[in-house]
């Protein structure tokens, strides 16, 4: 009677999902970029009518249309998964998922001259790909602009060329710099330095340097992180300020989270690309150790970071973990830091997982803060709402494609 008991017991687990197999981290990463797949239908909607359509061809200009998926739009969120997704596919020989990248770009640019006529007239920056066509900040450029170069190498498109060319001279000489050359922006806040910038500029730039085989970008890209880390590096934490600002010659109040993560990301994608002979490459590297360092001695039991990293009152925020756990994971496998890091990125991923759904049907990552600007007061980022999939996603796929290429190295 006693084993029938326990029999039963165990199938009740069963049938509840309680006894389920753990997946592999590998089997984890593809089912959240499958999900990414699946998700990201490409095509428009008319708020109006409802009718959906693939392309614009012979669409009269003056529907009200929005995307179908925001996977597929032109903002530097879908910029970081096209990054992201091209890396997977490289790393693990899945051609689908290099194809979501390149297809994306390819989307974008058959339909944006749709929109052209429209933002011209109207002014409506909202247009679906309103910046592939004007560009005002480092927002509309650094990050998708980064991925558009990773699809042009694959096919060679003139069209995205003479994007790329714009990106780079808008970086190079439209946007807001202080005196020593330091990217900043004028609102809303003249100037105000943040950290986002640095990866909103160094992955394009690094890839307009090993794209054009011109030293300067290189060079800019360098000297951004080092007088970035110079304006907004806080030894007494050993973090990063989110912003600086001229008007008093300070800091602002918070160690954010993905301000700190935006930081990391930007120094693994110049490193990936700078020449081992630059001049400043040593110096890069030694900035990159600091801060993983600095970082590290803040993650939680859990394995996750806070959302104000240094403030434990902070909720758990799953976006800058990604970011982190990348960096550590790069770093290692770079041998850029000993391998005893590893346990500090393993457990950054086994953080993020947690805060993924437990029935493995589902590519949805709770908890990453949406977007957040700069303020002075730390309640502003204590109540940042968070939501599933949102800013800083495709440092969830990063992280995982770092973790993988550890643990196919080390079997």
């Amino acid at each position: 009677m006693k084993n029938s008991l326990l029999v039963l017991f165990a199938l009740l687990l069963a049938v509840n999902g309680f006894s389920q197999e753990k997946l592999s981290d590998e089997a984890n990463l593809r089912r959240i970029a499958d999900g990414i797949l699946e998700d990201n239908i490409r095509g428009f909607i008319d708020n109006e009518t409802g009718d959906v359509f693939s392309d614009l061809s012979e669409i009269e200009p003056h529907r009200d249309l929005e995307l179908l998926s925001s996977y597929s739009g032109s903002d530097y969120p879908a910029g970081v998964i096209n990054i992201a997704m091209m890396d997977l596919g490289e790393l693990i020989g899945e051609q689908k998922y290099i194809d979501y990248t390149s297809k994306n770009v390819e989307f974008m640019f058959a339909n944006v001259s749709h929109f052209k006529t429209i933002l011209t007239k109207h002014n409506h920056w909202r247009l679906p790909f309103a910046s592939l066509i004007v560009i005002n900040y480092l927002d509309d450029c650094g990050a998708m602009g980064a991925s558009i170069i990773d699809a042009y190498q694959l096919n060679n498109n003139k069209v995205y060329m003479d994007y790329i060319v714009r990106s780079a001279d808008f970086i190079s000489t439209k946007q807001f710099r202080l005196e020593d050359g330091t990217l900043v922006r004028n609102k809303p806040v003249e100037f105000s330095l943040w950290a986002d910038d640095l990866y909103m500029s160094v992955p394009f730039l690094a890839r307009m340097g090993m794209l054009s085989g011109d030293e300067k970008y290189f060079d800019d890209a360098a000297k951004q992180i080092i007088q970035f880390s110079d304006y907004l590096w806080d030894e007494h934490t050993g973090l990063y300020f989110h912003s600086w600002h001229s008007d008093e010659d300070a800091n602002g109040v918070a160690h954010w989270g993905r301000a700190n993560g935006w930081v990391m990301m930007a120094q693994v994608e110049l490193l990936k690309l700078l020449p081992e002979d630059h001049p400043r490459r040593e110096e890069l590297v030694e900035l990159f150790k600091r801060q993983i360092r600095g970082v590290a001695r803040y993650q939680g039991e859990s394995g996750l970071w806070h959302q104000l990293i240094d403030r434990v009152d902070s909720y758990e925020e799953t976006s800058c973990t990604a970011m982190f756990t990348y960096g550590i994971a790069y770093a290692v496998n770079e041998g850029i830091l000993p391998e005893r890091y590893i346990t500090v990125a393993k457990k950054g991923w086994d953080g993020i997982l947690s805060k993924t759904d437990t029935d493995y049907q589902s590519s949805a990552v709770q908890d990453i803060c949406v977007g957040t600007g700069i303020e002075s007061d730390l309640n502003h980022y204590y109540t940042r709402p968070k939501r599933a999939n949102d800013v800083g996603f495709g440092a969830v796929i990063s992280a995982g494609v770092e973790i993988i290429r550890y643990e196919r190295s080390n079997k």
